[in-house]
């Protein structure tokens, strides 16, 4: 899941405090939704910008039983698992739930 600045800003420091804090309370609200899923035990979060430049931050589940649950999530990840298409709906409609207000 991607959160971006509503505003452009092409580093984090570059933010006002009030439009961070804001940016930061969006990561944290999608975070607490993605955890709320089934099977979602944590969530990364990496804001790196190099190559989009616009403030973003990358949210991550991370499963149980994972092999590389001590390692970033790009660093040996297991592979790919495509979700069946009546699932990947209702996970996406729970998160449209927990999200837009």
């Amino acid at each position: 899941m991607l959160v971006t600045a509503r505003e452009h800003h092409d580093h984090l420091d570059e933010m006002p405090a009030d439009k961070l804090g804001w940016f930061m309370a969006d990561v944290q609200r999608a975070s607490r939704a993605l955890r709320s899923l089934p099977n979602v035990q944590r969530v990364n979060v990496a804001v790196l910008g190099n190559r989009e430049r616009h403030v973003h931050a990358h949210l991550i589940p991370r499963r149980p039983g994972e092999s590389n649950a001590k390692s970033a999530p790009w660093d040996g990840a297991d592979p790919r698992v495509l979700l069946e298409p009546a699932t990947r709906v209702e996970l996406i409609n729970r998160l449209r739930e927990l999200l837009i207000v």
